[in-house]
């Protein structure tokens, strides 16, 4: 019986880190199809291990500025197509193909995703900013519950968070899965050449990414840059974290909160 006991003991209290594990995956905004192939040990594949910065210290040296300025970018491989989304907001439908010769930043996100909404005044200030140098800054909406999978529901979001540049309607996860991706939000810099050259998951390194999207710019020809990146002040749901806040994903309890507003507060 103390045996049998025992063993009870540790299958619970093994479940019991699991489902802590689960809970925090979600509100990490993680694909939670994962947690079906969730097991007490998982090896993370190295590209997690590289992809998820936090924020750095050493901007020159996280993604590979010489000296000089210039960057050394490795190419990541070819942008997919995008032909997988079922409905376009904001714009016709866009393609590898159509955004040759462009600078693109592709946002995989859902609207219901705290730490998607937190980066979307970096990413509507960097479509306006650098429009007319070539950038294209490019929503794929990847639900991850039924509710976001309704259009009118999707284009509401849009309306309220004043969201105009393309919008792709990824319900199926085609852009998802083509993209090879698991997290929201997660961002994907591409070049003039259709390769892709950053990316980036969770929150965090706005900085790095405004200067890889200046970087790519030059490489096509574009000038008159500033070197100065945005400078965001965002109110309610989009206000970003501070930069003291060490974990640019996960928010976790009402003490890690900023700016949140309660009847109790």
């Amino acid at each position: 019986m103390k045996h049998y006991m025992h063993n009870v003991v540790r299958t619970v209290s093994a479940l019991a880190v699991t489902a802590i594990m689960g809970v925090a995956l979600i509100f990490a905004c993680w694909d939670t199809s994962m947690l079906t192939k969730l097991r007490f040990v998982r090896k993370v594949p190295p590209r997690e291990v590289q992809a998820v910065k936090l924020y750095s210290e050493d901007l020159d040296a996280t993604i590979g500025f010489a000296a000089d300025g210039v960057a050394s970018l490795g190419a990541e491989g070819t942008m997919p197509d995008l032909s997988g989304a079922i409905a376009w907001i904001n714009s016709a439908p866009l393609s590898k193909k159509s955004l040759r010769g462009k600078v693109v930043l592709v946002d995989i996100w859902t609207y219901s995703c705290i730490n998607s909404l937190r980066q979307l005044p970096y990413l509507k200030a960097w479509a306006a900013k650098y429009k007319d140098q070539g950038l294209v800054v490019i929503g794929v909406h990847t639900p991850e519950f039924e509710f976001e999978k309704d259009r009118g529901n999707v284009a509401n979001a849009l309306r309220e968070l004043n969201i105009t540049y393309p919008i792709a309607i990824d319900s199926n996860r085609a852009v998802w899965d083509a993209f090879n991706n698991q997290y929201w939000p997660a961002d994907y810099i591409v070049d003039a050449k259709g390769q892709i050259r950053y990316h980036h998951f969770g929150e965090g390194d706005y900085d790095i990414s405004e200067r890889v999207i200046q970087e790519l710019l030059k490489e096509k020809g574009a000038t008159g840059l500033g070197a100065d990146p945005i400078s965001i002040a965002a109110d309610g749901i989009e206000t970003p974290p501070s930069r003291d806040l060490q974990s640019p994903e996960t928010y976790l309890g009402y003490q890690r909160a900023e700016r949140f507003q309660s009847p109790d507060e």
